[in-house]
């Protein structure tokens, strides 16, 4: 028996005769008559499956990550906050964030919070940049005993800055969200290198301010393009004990973000404007006063170390002692300068002071 399709039941109100059309599928009316529930129904369940076709294809897309570093509030050089955010529709899992050119004793990480289960990893053969500098010396080359030195690797210095340090491990970001973290290091002699770099700010700001004051009074059209408020936000992140690499994760890798363009534009100009009119204004102090220069305890390949950080614009130094042998045979001499941690940092020399290794200009 075969099965025929029901007549449509609509009823013409003038007429009360019945449509002769034939009733749509799931519906007692014809499609010309058909009922708004039932039309409803049908507009929905379209609705529902285009959605969760768009919500598949959504979740099938790769994590976006991106990663800032900045400063704490203070300009603290031995601390750094970092942030990671996902503005993918996807979790993201083992992101890592890489640190180059040094390892500082005592460096630690932590999450915004516990669950976080934020994690550093130190590097199988931390970089050493320690300061590399020719050094006239009495006597043969083997006869030379500087403290804690060893003979320099040519371009050692620039190629730390490529090589990873350490890295922070992050379990998991999920979608639309970020994790936040920070890198410090606790110990006691790179908390006061910490605090000298501090000292030494505040001295570099009083000269920045003062040439910033000069150069507009001088060369107004020269001061339009030269910001002070973002060439002293770049000195800080320069002063930094930790640089900033790589972000790695399942779908690229990208530089992390440590200076803005801003800052990036007002480092060179400010090198080349300084470069050119520093020396006009006699009224500005150069390499005065003198001070120790922030000695940093880090590890290395070879195990702990030294790194004398000396900044622009002021004089400072540092204290090696070197034996010299024989005084009739002069001879120079190439040699990674390992410095001692000063037990204090309160001498603040004459300019007149003649330093084994002193800053160079900006």
């Amino acid at each position: 028996m075969s099965h025929t399709r029901r007549q449509c039941e609509h009823f013409v109100t003038s007429s009360a005769a019945r449509c002769s059309r034939r009733a749509a599928w799931g519906s007692q009316y014809c499609w010309h008559h058909r009922e708004t529930n039932w039309m409803l129904g049908i507009a929905s369940t379209f609705a529902l499956g285009a959605i969760s076709i768009v919500i598949a294809l959504y979740q099938m897309l790769p994590p976006v990550l991106d990663a800032e570093c900045v400063p704490p509030d203070d300009g603290n050089p031995s601390q750094l906050i970092c942030r990671v955010t996902n503005s993918g529709w996807r979790e993201s899992r083992d992101s890592v964030v890489s640190f180059t050119n040094l390892l500082p004793l005592g460096t630690k990480t932590w999450g915004a919070t516990p669950e976080m289960n934020v994690r550093m990893e130190e590097a199988e053969a931390p970089p050493d940049p320690t300061f590399c500098a020719t050094l006239p010396v009495n006597g043969e080359a083997t006869a030379v005993s500087p403290a804690n030195s060893k003979p320099c690797e040519p371009g050692a210095s620039a190629a730390a800055r490529l090589k990873v340090a350490f890295v922070v491990k992050i379990p998991r970001i999920p979608p639309r969200d970020a994790v936040t973290f920070h890198v410090a290091t606790t110990d006691p002699d790179n908390v006061r290198a910490a605090q000298q770099v501090l000292r030494i700010r505040r001295e570099i700001v009083r000269l920045i301010h003062e040439f910033g004051e000069n150069l507009e009074h001088a060369y107004p059209d020269v001061a339009k393009g030269w910001k002070e408020s973002a060439v002293l936000a770049a000195r800080v992140k320069e002063e930094s004990f930790f640089t900033p690499g790589v972000l790695m994760y399942e779908s690229g890798r990208n530089a992390v973000r440590f200076f803005t363009e801003e800052e990036e534009l007002a480092k060179a100009l400010h090198q080349d404007i300084y470069s050119r009119y520093a020396r006009m204004f006699p009224e500005v102090p150069r390499g005065w006063p003198v001070f120790l220069a922030p000695v940093i305890r880090i590890r290395t390949r070879e195990g702990e170390g030294t790194y004398a950080s000396f900044p622009p614009y002021i004089g400072t130094l540092i204290e090696i002692p070197v034996w010299l042998p024989r005084p009739e045979d002069r001879r120079t001499f190439s040699m990674f300068l390992k410095a001692p941690v000063p037990d204090t940092y309160d001498p603040v020399f004459p300019a007149s002071a003649a330093p084994i290794c002193e800053n160079s200009p900006p």
